[in-house]
């Protein structure tokens, strides 16, 4: 959710720096506004207190987990967190259009390159930082709590990060990870614009070249940012062994490019996986400390199948047209509606042509993601599936290069769903919660079972996922066509 919170707060300062530039209701706001002094204090009030109640429900679940040892308190607090990060949120995008506060920001530091939009994002962020400082106590207890069980199964000991490295962990995997493509493109667009006021193009063609410039470095910046999140990640290659082979192997085996695998270090407080980026060389997989630690190496196997098939099905190109293509029906709808009614120009319409769209967008990119993840799933078991069956000497080496079996295997479902548990219950999750982009543990492990004896070349879910790009593909370049026709019809 922080990731989703950081996209949309991005998107409303942009938004809101267009509304600015246009004859719009907020320049007559803006007179009315308090003294920039009042407006900060506001702010600093307001943000305080979505901090102090994250504080509060962390420290109160901390003590119900300490005096009657109710685990239960870690469900309620996860879920204190997410109404309080979701408060923040609104809270700031509300300041946007109602205070001014970018204005207010740039008042005192000017229109720097990017540091005035990351100075006006920044008491959102505190928020994030705090409540994730607030979590650790929290955390730590349910560290300790495995202590005695790494010990009887022989397993090593850390003493787990400190608060400030925990708080670095969190930031790097949940906020950086979006914040920093976001800052890079957005300063080289806030660059190329300084240049054109600077040198002002004197004909149609040298504004165009601009434009292909601007598109160009945007590209280039959003193919290479993962070189600089590894780096962000505290990550480092792969040794050699069976290991690395295996994954070597099976990205081979799908033909996907990528660079070394990598070990993501997290001081031994994480089970995840992940891949970096969209294009080699640029491309990478991670695979946490714990997880190489804890996991068999089939279940590694497993897990990495599973980053390979969002990879093998461009599930990250088809989220985001999905998600673009929603915020653009849905602002062409509605602008139609506002048309029909004719309603006056007023803050509070620029606020619903900015809130429904991207509402419908975040809802969209929950929606999808959620499916992508039953495909990657299904594509991981698929693949543990055909493995299992070839160290048992079937199929014949014809039908494992077409990929076909006689039918997906209870072993194959088995491992993924062990990989999976032994995921949820390492980094302390509920297996029954549901998340925004995941969905719950126990859903997907259900939807995994179903999937034993259907031949792979039919699974439900590849059907459904053909039909959500379809569809995602009808809402990005309709709106697109429809806006081509207006200007045309307009000449």
């Amino acid at each position: 959710m922080v990731m989703v919170l950081t996209i949309l707060a991005y998107v409303a300062i942009g938004f809101r720096d267009e509304l600015r530039a246009s004859d719009t209701p907020l320049d007559a706001l803006a007179a009315g506004l308090p003294e920039r002094w009042m407006i900060a204090v506001l702010m600093c009030g307001v943000f305080g207190l979505c901090a102090l109640a994250g504080h509060v429900a962390c420290a109160v679940a901390g003590r119900q987990m300490d005096k009657a040892g109710n685990i239960l308190a870690i469900a309620g607090v996860e879920r204190a967190l997410l109404v309080v990060r979701l408060t923040a949120g609104a809270a700031f995008i509300a300041s946007l259009y109602t205070l001014d506060w970018l204005g207010v920001v740039r008042s005192w530091v000017g229109n720097i390159v990017v540091v005035d939009e990351f100075l006006c994002l920044a008491p959102l962020l505190a928020v994030f930082v705090v409540t994730w400082a607030s979590a650790y106590p929290i955390e730590r207890r349910l560290r300790e709590a495995t202590f005695v069980r790494k010990l009887d199964e022989g397993l090593p000991v850390d003493a787990g990060p400190t608060r400030v490295q925990s708080v670095l962990a969190h930031a790097r995997q949940s906020l950086l990870i979006v914040l920093l493509p976001i800052l890079l493109v957005s300063g080289w667009k806030e660059c190329v614009s300084v240049y054109a006021d600077w040198y002002p193009p004197t004909s149609q063609t040298q504004a165009n070249a601009i434009q292909v410039v601007w598109l160009v470095g945007t590209i280039v910046l959003f193919i290479v940012s993962p070189l600089a999140l590894r780096i962000v990640w505290a990550s480092s290659p792969l040794g050699s062994g069976e290991l690395r082979n295996m994954l070597v192997r099976v990205a081979h085996r799908y033909r996907i490019r990528m660079g070394e695998p990598l070990v993501w270090h997290t001081h031994g407080t994480m089970m995840n996986g992940a891949v970096l980026g969209v294009m080699w060389p640029f491309r990478y997989l991670l695979l946490t400390d714990l997880l190489l630690e804890r996991l068999q190496p089939l279940e590694v196997e497993a897990v990495a199948a599973h980053e390979f098939g969002h990879i093998r099905h461009k599930h990250m190109l088809w989220l985001a047209v999905a998600s673009i293509g929603s915020v653009l029906f849905t602002g062409m709808l509605l602008e139609l509606v506002l048309r029909l009614f004719s309603p006056r120009e007023s803050v509070i319409i620029e606020g619903i042509r900015l809130a429904v769209p991207l509402t419908c967008g975040a809802l969209v990119f929950g929606w999808v993601s959620r499916r992508f993840e039953w495909q990657a799933d299904a594509f991981a078991v698929r693949h543990l599936s055909e493995t299992l069956a070839e160290q048992n000497g079937n199929p014949d080496s014809s039908e494992r290069d077409s990929g076909v079996t006689d039918g997906i295997l209870p072993q194959g479902a088995l491992v993924m769903q062990s990989a999976l548990r032994n995921v949820a219950y390492l980094n302390g999750v509920d297996p029954t919660r549901f998340t925004f982009r995941h969905g719950s543990i126990e859903d997907r492990t259900r939807r995994m079972r179903q999937l034993v004896g259907i031949a792979p070349t039919t699974l439900p879910i590849d059907r459904t996922a053909f039909w959500v790009k379809i569809w995602a593909t009808l809402l990005f370049f309709g709106p697109i066509a429809g806006f081509i026709l207006e200007a045309w019809l307009a000449k």
